[in-house]
């Protein structure tokens, strides 16, 4: 079947894997390192065929990739994960080349023929766990492991390569059942679904929470300088200008305003720590959505001053002594 997927119409690439990114079966355990004390990690050992991190856009760091010569009767090979060279081995990817590596503590010695760049095997909220490749060609004992296998093909015509393949698949095995077929962004999107609804809630949560210290900030400030009519009409009395008694009242709203945001910000990054693990790539006090709360907030607090105290020093100040 892999060798008609190459030759499909829109396919520039196509190899297999038993446990793929993002699905659900993944197996890992212990590995060994020649010379080296038993590595504390588990890893994961994937069997993948030629041409599979070409196909999933893996970088290369070092060393080859698998080719048709790595069969049963080949000399057993290993692809490792930059991880595992981060762990284990302090010269770098060239290190670890040509060294022997074993899955679990009986298994056969691999000579390791390439370094390959880490990737987040079950979900973008994961650790980087690391990796350890072996030949499918080289694994035909592990029945269990082999009883689950992937497809995966790149292409710029996805719809209309996946029936070529499901054909493919049932012209050779009629009866072989076929679980699922999955665009790389459907599978993404469908491991980041769960966080992903929780943030739009907190993010609704978040936003009514604003509007409501918004309308409240606005309500206390005008109140706040509704309440100055009659002081307002006495300075005005008294010869004051205009612009004057705004900016008095600016000034004082200002104060009062700033205390505020101040303490917000201070209790609102020690909150934001409970929310650290939720969060991935983003840090809890991001600088820019911080600074423009605080500016939402200092617009708001000087606009409520600033309406009301503006209609007060329109009125005549005998009218709002009177008033008063």
């Amino acid at each position: 079947v892999l060798d008609r997927i190459h030759y499909l119409p829109g396919v520039t690439s196509a190899s297999l894997i038993n446990s793929a990114p993002f699905g659900m079966m993944f197996i890992r355990g212990e590995f060994g390192i020649e010379g080296q004390p038993k590595p504390k990690l588990s890893a994961g050992r994937p069997k993948i065929e030629s041409g599979y991190f070409k196909t999933m856009g893996i970088p290369l760091l070092a060393g080859r990739e698998f080719t048709a010569r790595d069969t049963a009767e080949a000399p057993n090979v290993a692809i490792v994960s930059e991880r595992i060279v981060r762990e284990y081995f302090p010269g770098g990817p060239g290190e670890a080349l040509g060294r022997r590596v074993r899955v679990g503590d009986r298994g056969e010695w691999l000579t390791v023929v390439g370094v390959v760049a880490d990737i987040r095997q079950m979900g973008l909220d994961r650790d980087v766990q690391p990796m350890l490749y072996v030949p499918f060609q080289q694994e035909r004992g592990e029945v269990f492991v082999l009883r689950f296998v992937s497809f995966v093909a790149r292409t710029a015509t996805p719809a209309r390569v996946v029936e070529s393949i499901r054909a493919e698949i049932r012209r050779t095995a009629p009866d072989l059942p076929i679980q699922s077929t999955l665009t790389m962004d459907e599978s993404v999107a469908a491991s980041v679904a769960p966080p992903r609804f929780r943030m739009l809630l907190l993010m609704l949560f978040a936003m009514t929470a604003t509007l409501v210290a918004t309308c409240g900030l606005y309500g206390l400030m005008a109140y706040a300088v509704t309440q100055r009519r009659r002081e307002i009409g006495v300075r005005m009395a008294l010869g004051a200008e205009r612009r004057d008694v705004l900016r008095l009242v600016l000034t004082r709203a200002l104060r009062i305003v700033v205390a505020g945001l101040i303490v917000g910000l201070a209790g609102a990054a020690g909150v934001t720590r409970v929310l650290q693990r939720f969060l991935f790539g983003v840090t809890p006090t991001d600088p820019i959505v911080f600074t423009i709360v605080t500016l939402l907030l200092l617009a708001v607090g000087l606009m409520a001053a600033w309406l009301p105290a503006r209609r007060a020093t329109r009125i005549d100040p005998c009218a709002a002594l009177r008033a008063e």
